[in-house]
């Protein structure tokens, strides 16, 4: 590593979300949306919400850390305002299979490099609603729970739209 830290991977999961976010701009990927939509809204806003920061403004890091969430969240309107890409149903199973397979990879790359990407191996040093959720690994369970629900909740608004729009038409 030449003195780098593994820690600066882009690893967790709204750093991910800032990634894909480009790749969704940059090709309007239905399937690349799917993800940051509920990464990106679920995860980011969390993320803002309590964040993991050992500084504060107006560090760099700090500055970061807020424009790249917040841009996440920005790219996931425009995506579905302006290129009108949305989630299906058959989305939140495809996610919820990519987001714990995703977990799956980033527990190895934790054991290998002794890091705690996706906050697999010990919860955040900031408060933060994992808090609630138990200790070691129990709270994965809590994690898994909110991550599905909070993935429903954020498909709702079409749900009812499309439940909407089928009312309409007959």
């Amino acid at each position: 590593w030449d003195g780098a830290s593994p820690e600066l991977l882009p690893l967790h999961l709204c750093s991910m979300a800032v990634w894909l976010s480009a790749w969704m701009l940059i090709t309007a990927s239905s399937r690349v949306y799917e993800i940051v939509y509920f990464w990106g809204l679920g995860g980011t806003t969390q993320a803002l919400i309590t964040p993991d920061l050992a500084v504060g403004f107006p560090s760099l890091a700090y500055i970061v850390f807020f424009l790249g969430h917040g841009l996440v969240i920005v790219a996931v309107l425009y995506a579905t305002l302006a290129l009108r890409l949305r989630p299906y149903p058959a989305s939140l199973p495809r996610v919820a299979l990519i987001t714990l397979a995703y977990a799956a990879v980033v527990y190895g790359v934790n054991l290998a490099l002794g890091t705690n990407f996706l906050f697999l191996m010990a919860k955040p040093t900031e408060s933060s609603l994992m808090d609630w959720l138990g200790p070691w690994p129990w709270y994965w369970f809590g994690l898994i729970a909110i991550g599905l629900l909070s993935f429903a909740v954020l498909y709702t608004p079409f749900f009812v739209l499309d439940r909407l729009r089928r009312h309409q038409r007959g």
